[in-house]
């Protein structure tokens, strides 16, 4: 939201079919990420189809957020809390900038994980620690055979919180994990969209000539030994508007 893609028209589900002249059907998803996050340049083309139509929009690379996260109030909630990556400091932050002001809440907080697809798995454990302990939440299952578990051993701050949930077709990774757990363990309220299902540690080895190899090492389960992969999360309040808004998220879960 209020990105220079958004305000160029840009909308989620798009279909991108060349950055700057390159073929996105040449590029895995991992490459266009990367290209899109390159900072040696400023402008990038970019052609989108839209029916039988090919448009091609020229954006501004920037910094769209200076903190992980942000907090505002909002009437009949304990508040939105939107968090736009999930890579440290983001939940240090938080417990030092908001838990004072959320532990005073009666009502729902609102965790807000659109378009939240970057992060990493400890910080998206820590995360959900804030809310819940539990011995396992959930494991990788690594293609040897092996588990590699996921704890939450610490006492929760805001255990007593209840949680509404915001979820899209961007909510990719890390947030997956988060909005997972705290669906099946906290009986957290999904509202929105299915999310892809892109839940999976990757392991990173470079090579001799400057280029990498990126290898999927583990998917991951719930406890409960439902898979996130390629299912993602279900919302229990499905958003059905074209182009949902805050305004349209807002109205759904208050009317829950």
């Amino acid at each position: 939201e209020n990105s220079p893609a958004e305000k160029k028209g840009i909308q989620i589900g798009d279909i991108f079919s060349a950055l700057d002249d390159r073929p996105t059907l040449t590029m895995s998803l991992i490459e266009t990420h990367l290209y899109l996050k390159d900072r040696e340049k400023n402008l990038l083309r970019i052609r989108i189809l839209r029916g039988s139509k090919t448009e091609e929009i020229t954006i501004k690379r920037t910094l769209l957020f200076k903190e992980p996260f942000s907090y505002t109030l909002k009437e009949n909630t304990g508040g939105l809390l939107k968090i736009h990556h999930l890579y440290p400091p983001c939940v240090s932050k938080i417990k030092e900038k908001i838990i004072p002001r959320l532990k005073i809440q009666k009502k729902a907080l609102i965790l807000d994980l659109r378009n939240c697809h970057e992060g990493d798995i400890e910080e998206a454990r820590k995360l959900i620690n804030l809310f819940m302990k539990a011995r396992e939440i959930g494991y990788f299952a690594q293609k040897n055979g092996t588990r590699q578990i996921l704890s939450c051993p610490q006492n929760p701050e805001l255990e007593k919180l209840r949680l509404i949930i915001w979820t899209n077709q961007a909510t990719i990774g890390a947030a997956e994990i988060v909005a997972g757990v705290l669906k099946e363990f906290k009986e957290a309220k999904i509202v929105g969209l299915t999310t892809p299902g892109l839940v999976a540690k990757q392991s990173y080895i470079p090579l001799e000539n400057g280029d990498g190899i990126l290898l999927t090492s583990g998917i991951f389960y719930l406890k409960s030994e439902k898979t996130l992969w390629k299912k993602g999360v279900e919302p229990d309040i499905k958003i059905t508007e074209k182009n949902p808004n805050l305004t349209s998220y807002l109205k759904r879960s208050l009317s829950y």
